[in-house]
């Protein structure tokens, strides 16, 4: 996927970049694909045509098929944000699901969440700001979404009950959990949170991603990039990061990222793991996966480690 983005981005770029006078240009071609709605140059689906995209088109498949509630959340900011509830009978307890960027609620997760179903879980899987049928001009790379997730912890707490909710979230959908979980009205019942390939801050990942894409013109670009976030969404991507929130938390984490991961470092999980304040924290990584592959290149360690951290925090599986 990361190759993906990063071919599609540098070759559509590379005319504005012929000289330092283009900077202002290509630091707005990079503000639309990385936080407006329809990126410049649209994006081809995730392992479409491989092994990886026949795993991805069954659990698509089930998803789609199976019994689900489409649901409605407002946020704070008034955005109408849609959700995908599905109930798993006599259970007490709901994973909040959280994609990444330019990803899609039946593609993120479609390998794992008829695992997860089996296993007792309600899942409320997730349509991001900004994405899918979610409403939203921007993509926030988690800085606005984290209050989007305590926003559908609330909303589970008065429409569902259960008694014990978890956050998941894959890449930007990770560092959202990850940010969500440092929320001082993060509501009680939230009892854990699985952070898979996420970053530590949105700056640090533009300048590695860039690096990849337009070589030594990477700082100054970034930084109008970064300028305009601030004027047009009142976001600040370089001083928002999962550190802080990672050092307020007490819940229950995992953190997992594949050691080949050319898209968001491996060593920003490290970072975050390190810097967390919880007592029961845990660090899964996987050698020779990269970005989001994890589950693919060890589905079955992937799926045991996971219970096992169920079970130390008494997620007794069904």
């Amino acid at each position: 996927m990361n190759k993906k983005i990063i071919a599609a981005a540098g070759t559509a770029a590379a005319a504005a970049i012929s000289a330092a006078a283009a900077i202002p240009a290509a630091g707005r071609f990079f503000f639309n694909f990385v936080f407006e709605r329809n990126p410049i140059k649209k994006l081809a689906p995730f392992g479409e045509g491989t092994v990886y995209g026949k795993i991805i088109d069954r659990g698509r498949k089930w998803l789609h098929a199976s019994e689900t509630e489409k649901v409605v959340m407002i946020s704070d900011d008034g955005l109408r944000l849609i959700g995908h509830y599905f109930a798993a009978e006599g259970s007490d307890r709901t994973m909040i699901l959280c994609h990444g960027w330019r990803g899609a609620w039946d593609q993120d997760f479609a390998p794992t969440s008829r695992w997860l179903y089996a296993q007792g879980w309600n899942l409320l899987i997730i349509e991001e700001r900004g994405q899918g049928l979610s409403e939203g001009k921007y993509i926030t790379l988690g800085i606005r979404e984290k209050r989007d997730i305590v926003g559908w912890a609330k909303w589970l707490n008065k429409t569902k009950h259960p008694q014990r909710i978890w956050l998941s979230g894959l890449s930007m959908g990770a560092s959202a959990v990850l940010m969500a979980g440092g929320e001082k009205d993060l509501p009680d019942n939230v009892c854990g949170i699985i952070a898979d390939c996420g970053f530590t801050e949105p700056m640090k990942m533009f300048m590695s991603a860039g690096k990849q894409m337009i070589g030594k013109f990477t700082d100054p670009i970034i930084r109008v990039l970064c300028r305009m976030a601030r004027r047009k969404i009142k976001i600040d991507p370089e001083h928002s990061t999962t550190i802080d929130a990672v050092k307020r938390t007490n819940i229950p984490v995992m953190f997992i990222h594949g050691q080949a991961d050319s898209f968001v470092a491996c060593e920003m999980t490290v970072e975050n793991y390190k810097a967390c304040s919880s007592p029961k924290k845990k660090l899964f990584l996987v050698e020779g996966a990269d970005h989001c592959m994890s589950y693919f290149v060890d589905p079955e360690r992937y799926k045991r480690k996971i219970l096992e951290f169920f079970t130390e925090c008494r997620e007794k599986p069904v």
